[in-house]
């Protein structure tokens, strides 16, 4: 315990070990509408409004998030080697079925 209340509850519902520990099902994806959806809205937005600008900084987005990832998925990897290889494999990264 940290002697914080409520701080220990709030991390273990937030953390992302808990769906590696046995989920009833899989999610589809492991970021889904923290980064996928940021990452389709931006994109979308680019082309509905045809902006050039838009669509280079949804790209952006796209790589600063795909590299917040793979720094996420190091650490888990590290603590949790066996379980997060397993997790990866069932789980897609940021749209399901697809990536």
């Amino acid at each position: 315990m940290t002697g914080t209340p409520g701080l220990d509850q709030e991390q273990s519902s937030y953390s992302p070990i808990l769906m590696l520990m046995a989920p009833p099902l899989p999610p589809p994806v492991t970021h889904p509408h923290r980064y996928g959806g940021l990452i389709l809205a931006s994109i979308g937005l680019a082309a509905v409004t045809k902006s050039e600008a838009r669509l280079a900084l949804g790209f952006l987005l796209w790589f600063v998030l795909e590299q917040k990832t793979f720094f996420e998925e190091r650490e888990l990897s590290a603590r949790y080697p066996q379980e997060y290889e397993q997790y990866k494999l069932k789980v897609k990264k940021f749209i399901p079925f697809l990536y």
